[in-house]
């Protein structure tokens, strides 16, 4: 016979299921001057790398750098229990000008299969020794130029190489990426054309407007394979980019007016995308190994400032990608799925969730500032296809049941949130402190924990979580962070005593549940875990609105609602 559960204003004790995060550790990277850190990558090991750039004197736990010149670069590698193993700079050569205010700055950094590191950014014009051990590697340029280091697991060169734009102009590779077989791809913006040599030739790329976008691909030796070109007649970007398992190449960013993302040799039509002038769109590009054009979309139309800042791809190949808006955000790709947002005045964060097999946005959720605006930067998928998602708000941020106030007098805090397949929000968490807190990279190891990367002047509680309270305080202008957390959905043994009328029914079940509360009219978010405390099921739901179970085996669950109140059900 089927029982249901009533708990009616009645104090229940049980153990306690949450989908919770847990600080491993943080470590603080700074000096008396400016210090910042741009990218965090992981290996298969859960060792943590980092790049960004320092001024003067920079102190690494026990390892201190000194910069010549004005900013130089720097890497570490911190193995998983937090211990820093090495840090190596990058800036002019060692009889370099100390009063020469040229300067390198890594902007990207990833880590192969097989524990090789390799570093992306530009240096000005001048000498730039890649090299940052003892030995010398000399790169030269009279402009701005892009540069790619490659260095083993140890921290020691293996080889460098630059190449840049014909204008005097800015250019830079904002994202490096690499696959199994240890070719390195990068991304960024050039403007005037580029040209490589290599052994059966030369390659070249010339822009259409004042910024175009580049793609390139080099062996896991350095040398040149493709590179391809996307652009119009205004200033576009590409910011993010993902390579998959198979070698497939996903990029996102932003363009103006118009872009060209493919230009057939011989025959076909080009593939020209279009927004109303003087406006920004997002774009979701997909190539494959060859730098063989697949697929475009676009997120946003008329009346919007989008870009497109992080992307991660998940299961079954569909991409998560996160930027921000402002005025209005549409998704129309000829499919039954049209979206449509209005971020009333102030910028506004998004998650969407891209097919790029079906060529169409699955769903569009906001991140809600209200009166303030949202700025959302990096997302990244765990093992069990949930998305967790950075950026910082300015006074509120409202995302399903969850809602978040500043803390702080200081313009802005960080947020960090959880969100299922579905698109339900899970969690949502926020940290900041008496300054600026700019978290600039989130990456999720092989064992799910979470990686933050970033700066932050003054004092700031580097903790996400109101039970905790980590404070550190910057030795100078701008020091930088590493926060590391354990992504468990955990089973504890603590008791809680909660107070609820919620009813679960029936239990045990065959093939559905009902939650239901007296005088409840909002939606419900809810998590079902296995007995070992693993997600298995989540979504949302209504009032006495039937769930679903024909996909879980018999045994015993646990099912959380709004990530606050949990029951025991058995499912025969």
């Amino acid at each position: 016979m089927n029982k249901t559960f009533t708990f009616l204003f009645i104090y229940l004790a049980f153990s306690h299921i949450t989908h919770s995060q847990n600080i491993d550790w943080v470590k603080q990277i700074g000096g008396t001057s400016e210090d910042v850190i741009l990218s965090v990558d992981t290996d298969a090991n859960s060792n943590t790398y980092s790049t960004g750039y320092f001024a003067n004197t920079s102190h690494f736990d026990e390892i201190t750098l000194n910069s010549i010149g004005y900013f130089n670069g720097f890497v570490t590698k911190t193995d998983a229990n937090g211990t820093i193993l090495w840090a190596k700079s990058f800036g002019q050569p060692n009889d370099g000008d100390i009063n020469d205010y040229h300067s390198v700055i890594p902007r990207s950094v990833a880590v192969d299969a097989n524990g090789n590191v390799i570093i992306t950014g530009y240096f000005e014009a001048g000498e730039f020794d890649a090299d940052p051990g003892n030995g010398e590697f000399i790169l030269t340029s009279n402009s701005y130029e892009m540069f790619i280091v490659k260095l083993d697991s140890n921290g020691e060169f293996i080889w460098a190489t630059s190449f840049g734009a014909t204008e005097n102009s800015f250019e830079n590779i904002y994202d490096v990426e690499t696959d199994i077989n240890g070719n390195v791809y990068v991304t960024g913006f050039y403007s005037g054309s580029i040209s490589i040599d290599h052994a059966a030739g030369t390659d070249f790329i010339s822009s259409k407007g004042s910024n175009d976008i580049f793609i390139m691909k080099f062996d896991a030796s350095g040398y040149y394979s493709w590179m391809y070109s996307v652009g119009g007649p205004d200033s576009d970007i590409s910011i993010d980019m993902e390579v998959t398992s198979n070698s497939e190449i996903y990029i996102t960013g932003q363009y103006r007016d118009s872009a060209t993302f493919y230009e057939p040799f011989f025959m076909g039509s080009p593939v020209i995308l279009d927004t109303t002038e003087g406006y920004k769109a997002i774009f979701a590009l997909k190539l494959d190994t060859n730098g063989n054009f697949i697929n475009v979309i676009k997120i946003g139309e008329a009346e919007s400032s989008a870009i497109g800042m992080s992307l991660a791809v998940g299961i079954n190949n569909y991409v998560y990608l996160t930027g921000h808006y402002g005025g209005i955000l549409t998704s129309n790709t000829g499919s039954s799925n049209e979206f449509n947002l209005n971020s009333d005045n102030n910028y506004e964060g998004f998650i969407a969730k891209v097919d790029f097999n079906n060529n169409n946005v699955k769903w569009i959720k906001e991140i809600d500032g209200a009166n303030s605006s949202v700025y959302s930067f990096a997302v990244d998928t765990d093992s069990n296809n949930i998305l967790h998602i950075a950026g910082f708000f300015g006074e509120t941020l409202n995302v399903g049941s969850f809602n978040l106030t500043k803390q702080t007098t200081n313009a802005q805090e960080n947020f960090l949130i959880a969100m299922n397949d579905s698109g339900d929000y899970l969690s949502a968490h926020q940290f900041g402190g008496l300054d600026a807190v700019d978290t600039q990279s989130l990456v999720i190891d092989d064992n799910d924990n979470i990686i933050l990367g970033g700066s932050f002047k003054e004092t700031v509680n580097i903790s996400p979580f109101s039970s905790e309270n980590i404070s550190i305080t910057s030795l100078g202008f701008r020091d930088n962070y590493i926060l590391r957390l354990s992504n468990n959905t955990v089973l504890s043994t603590k008791t809680n005593t909660l107070q609820t009328n919620f009813k679960i029914y029936p239990n045990p079940t065959s093939d559905y549940l009902i939650v239901s509360k007296n005088n409840l009219n909002e939606k419900l978010n809810y998590i079902i875990f296995d007995i070992n405390g693993k997600p298995i099921l989540s979504g949302v739901t209504e009032n006495k609105e039937k769930i679903n179970l024909n996909t879980l085996n018999s045994g015993v669950y646990f099912f959380s609602i709004n990530n606050q109140n949990t029951f025991k059900f058995l499912k025969k």
